[in-house]
C-alpha cells in the first residue's frame, strides 16, 4: 500500500501518514488489533523502515518525526514526506 501511495505521488508532492510504530516503546512491538475483525496487525513503522522508505522512494521528511505514546501499548507516528524531483 505504501509503495502505491509513493508511486502516484507527484514530484514535489506532499504526503502525510499516521500509523502505528515502535518508536517510544523501548523497542517493544506495538499491540495492534483491527476493530473490524479482532485480527492482530503485524506491520508497523520503525526508525529503520522510515529510513528505508525515504531512500527507496526518493522521499524527504519535511517535518520532524512525531510520535504519540498510547498507554505504552502502541505508538502512533506522524510523518510528512515530500517526493523529490
Amino acid at each position: 500500500m505504501l509503495a502505491e501511495l509513493f508511486r502516484v505521488l507527484k514530484p514535489s508532492g506532499t504526503l502525510l501518514i499516521r500509523m502505528a510504530s515502535d518508536i517510544g516503546l523501548d523497542g517493544n512491538a506495538p499491540e495492534i488489533t483491527y476493530k473490524e475483525n479482532g485480527q492482530k496487525g503485524t506491520y508497523y513503522l520503525t526508525r529503520e523502515r522510515i529510513e528505508n522508505l525515504t531512500k527507496s522512494f526518493e522521499l524527504e521528511l519535511i517535518e520532524p518525526v512525531k510520535t504519540t505514546n498510547v498507554q505504552d501499548m502502541r505508538a502512533m507516528t506522524t510523518l510528512v514526506f515530500r517526493k523529490k524531483l
